[in-house]
């Protein structure tokens, strides 16, 4: 799991699935990737699809993960169970 705090938020990178990572603005869904480096260079980008941090157009942001924390989840491990299964089933679906 990768983070990056911001003023706006902490942005969060885990894998949901193998080969599936999503990327959170706090507890805000925001998007699946094929790689966590795919989202964090999103967040560089402003193009993460959360209509507030997008229009910032910011710049300097890190774009590798280097640049990111680990991070330990935000949320319970129960609640996370239950999110899992939802993110597998938007991921199939």
């Amino acid at each position: 799991m990768y983070r990056l705090k911001t003023k706006e938020g902490t942005f969060w990178i885990h894998m949901s699935l193998p080969g599936v990572y999503e990327l959170r603005l706090d507890h805000q869904r925001l998007g699946f990737y094929q790689s966590p480096a795919a989202a964090a260079l999103d967040v560089s980008r402003c193009n993460t699809g959360h209509r507030l941090w997008d229009k910032k157009m910011l710049v300097g942001l890190p774009s590798s993960l280097d640049e990111w924390e680990g991070g330990v989840p935000y949320i319970e491990y129960e609640e996370f169970e239950e999110e899992e299964s939802l993110v597998y089933r938007d991921a199939l679906h």
